[in-house]
């Protein structure tokens, strides 16, 4: 085979560091470390908990509100990947596949793309002799590497997510390890990229896909790339989600274990050149492959890795003692509620966690009032959730910001109450719905909307003074009156410096003014009756969107960026959806997905005759109501029964009378009162004889 026939552009991900005889310990070695140290394990429903949300969350949103609730100093954590953490241990070495990545890009004289932390790949070019730069965000002298083409025979390095022993120019480390990091977009990488891509053809290895920041751009450049890139046994990761995701890339499966894989791609050479080599490192790697080939046993590796794992835990222990019973709670109803389990997190918190308060810090009890907060908004208890808003910021004044932490945590605290505050009082205001069939929609008054819109604004302002005085200047200019109307200076001046609190702070903010943002262009959308008023809606809307997607990518908001993918699909681009659902589900945001199935089955109802059965929008007004049910989400449910009538399918009174019963808010009962004796008019209640055709 002739490797130069077309140049390969690698990727790689954590797969291809856990073969032996590097052996790295990988993310589920490392979530199971992080739920010893940090979450409860007393009874049978801790440990059943634990287990649900280790199964859903992704790990950098687990670590973010690990960081906010406990610490920061736990996500040393992640050191354990670097092979000198112990002594006791002996230091692991490349495996054949970081030789061959390293040679094939040298072959092609293309760089290497990775988003592992460890330094097995520059190891292996050292081995091999090949001249490699690498690229570190964060680090500034780096970044040249990104700009130049590889000599003939050596290649280069783009540490996606940083480096383990590398630091920022700031001291801090470069590896990013929560959520608001990774999804900071990197766009000068990202450009660098695309012109690679447009040239070469993606080799993807052990690369899983799951990652809510480089995985969409790589989506947007195959279609741009060479070729059809080749994902080399993805049938390695355990995971459903797998096939959607290398569909979304159009690849083609390699279902080859790599090591196989390589020879075929030609193995004549890469031995020679590993002959060539006079190193131990090279032996080992060449040793451990043939054990492999052979089927040995590979325990004595296991046991090098589980040695590794026990001392980083208890140097972790040491040098900053347990985590007691009520944060490891506390922080297990973070987690419940950010793997969208929050019906579970709801009753836990209820059960568990109120009559251990008292003993949690103030910092790390403020906080947690945010997260109930958002569990009554999602199990639609919006009562109770003004009131943990109202808690939340009363908790903050007894925060005495005395350390970074503490005004981290304060910082939270008040802007994050400010903001769902100022959404619960919207919320209970009334529904604001809007179906095909107008008459059972809600529309509210210019009234309501004004009201809202003043709550909106001066929240903002409140926000925007509360993040000024902690950042002491950072924020930006403040804004005028005018400006704070219209978002345009909604982003950090100083991203890659944002604490975890400051990060935290801004993901409430942008999330508030996306809020703000689209009851604005509610209103206005109203009042749209005529072409011209809607195409001035419609620039109106697409220029708000691009600002906050600057301010979301600048900030690292998550959930926010994926709102603003729905809102873009809104306007024709489907793509968008599948970013949002792909975000989403990392994050464990199930209500995120099934508010994207509600909206695409109204979308097949425009135009639909009514009384008409349309069987496709019907499927996703029924998968939706049955995620909303798993949730815990009773006003998503409801909103699912709706479409589901529209859709031409009979509905259940005691199912519609359960979730309206479970929803406080005197607006919401009575709308739903009202919507109930519509329904039972238009005879869209089942009957007896026919309860089991319908929800």
């Amino acid at each position: 085979m002739n490797h130069r026939s077309e140049r390969r552009l690698i990727v790689c991900g954590a797969g291809i560091s856990m073969d032996p005889p590097a052996c790295a310990p990988g993310v589920w070695h490392i979530m199971q470390l992080a739920r010893r140290l940090l979450l409860p394990d007393e009874n049978r429903v801790d440990r059943h908990l634990s287990d649900l949300v280790l199964g859903k969350v992704q790990p950098e949103l687990f670590f973010e509100r690990v960081a906010a609730l406990i610490s920061p100093n736990y996500l040393e954590i992640w050191n354990v990947v670097d092979s000198s953490v112990t002594a006791k241990s002996p230091k692991l070495t490349p495996n054949l596949c970081h030789y061959f990545v390293v040679w094939l890009a040298a072959e092609h004289g293309t760089p290497i793309i990775t988003m592992n932390f460890d330094v097995f790949l520059e190891d292996a070019a050292r081995d091999l002799g090949i001249k490699m730069p690498r690229f570190v965000p964060g680090v500034a002298s780096s970044g040249s590497v990104l700009e130049c083409v590889p000599e003939p025979g050596s290649t280069a390095l783009w540490k996606v997510h940083g480096s383990l022993e590398v630091n920022t120019d700031g001291g801090k480390p470069s590896i990013c390890t929560t959520m608001s990091q990774i999804v900071r977009r990197n766009r000068r990488l990202l450009d660098a990229l695309s012109a690679w891509a447009a040239m070469s053809r993606l080799h993807l290895v052990g690369y899983s896909g799951r990652d809510a920041d480089f995985f969409p751009e790589l989506a947007g450049l195959t279609r741009r790339s060479f070729g059809p890139p080749l994902w080399i046994d993805p049938n390695h990761y355990v995971d459903p989600g797998m096939e959607e995701r290398c569909s979304a890339l159009r690849a083609i499966p390699v279902p080859e274990r790599f090591l196989d894989w390589l020879f075929k791609a030609g193995s004549a050479a890469f031995i020679d050149a590993l002959r060539s080599c006079k190193s131990a490192s090279v032996e080992s790697a060449i040793k451990a492959w043939e054990a492999v080939r052979r089927g040995d046993s590979l325990a004595g590796w296991d046991e090098h890795r589980n040695m590794t794992l026990k001392t980083q835990e208890e140097a972790i222990i040491r040098k900053f003692g347990k985590v007691d019973s009520a944060a490891r709670r506390a922080l297990l109803v973070s987690l419940l509620l950010y793997s969208g389990s929050t019906r579970e997190g709801y009753l836990y918190e209820k059960r568990y966690l109120r009559s251990t308060k008292r003993s949690l810090k103030p910092e790390t009890l403020a906080i947690l009032m945010l997260d109930r907060a958002r569990l009554c908004d999602w199990n639609s208890k919006y009562e109770q959730y003004r009131q943990s808003c109202c808690e939340a910021l009363e908790q903050a004044q007894f925060i005495r910001s005395g350390s970074p932490g503490t005004r981290d945590a304060e910082l939270i605290a008040r802007v994050g109450g400010l903001c769902l505050l100022a959404r619960a009082e919207h919320m209970l205001m009334g529904p604001f719905m809007a179906w095909p069939d107008q008459n059972l929609s809600d529309r509210a008054n210019a009234a309501t909307v004004v009201k809202s819109l003043l709550l909106h604004l001066k929240t903002s302002a409140r926000v925007r003074f509360a993040m000024l005085t902690h950042t002491r200047g950072k924020t930006g200019r403040v804004p005028s009156f005018l400006r704070s109307i219209w978002p345009a200076q909604i982003s950090p001046s100083d991203p890659e410096n944002l604490s975890i609190g400051e990060s935290i702070a801004w993901a409430y903010y942008l999330d508030h003014r996306l809020v703000f943002g689209l009851l604005a262009l509610r209103a206005l959308t109203s009042l749209a009756r005529f072409r011209f008023a809607r195409a001035v809606t419609r620039f109106l809307a697409l220029r708000f969107v691009d600002r906050l997607e600057a301010g979301v990518q600048s900030a690292g908001t998550a959930y926010t960026l994926a709102d603003l993918y729905v809102l873009r699909a809104r306007f024709g681009d489907e793509t968008e959806v599948m970013w949002a659902r792909h975000i989403w589900k990392l994050v464990g945001h199930s209500i995120g997905v099934a508010l994207i199935l509600r909206d695409q089955g109204a979308e097949m109802l425009r135009g639909w005759p009514p009384n008409v059965c349309n069987s496709v929008a019907a499927d996703r007004f029924r998968q939706c109501y049955e995620i909303s049910v798993s949730a815990g989400s009773h006003l998503t449910a409801l909103k699912a029964m709706i479409g589901l009538h529209h859709a031409g399918i009979h509905l259940e009174r005691t199912r519609w009378d359960y979730h309206s019963n479970k929803i406080e808010g005197s607006e919401f009962v009575r709308f739903f009162a009202r919507a109930a004796d519509y329904l039972q008019a238009r005879g869209a209640f089942n009957t007896p004889s026919v309860s089991a055709t319908g929800i």
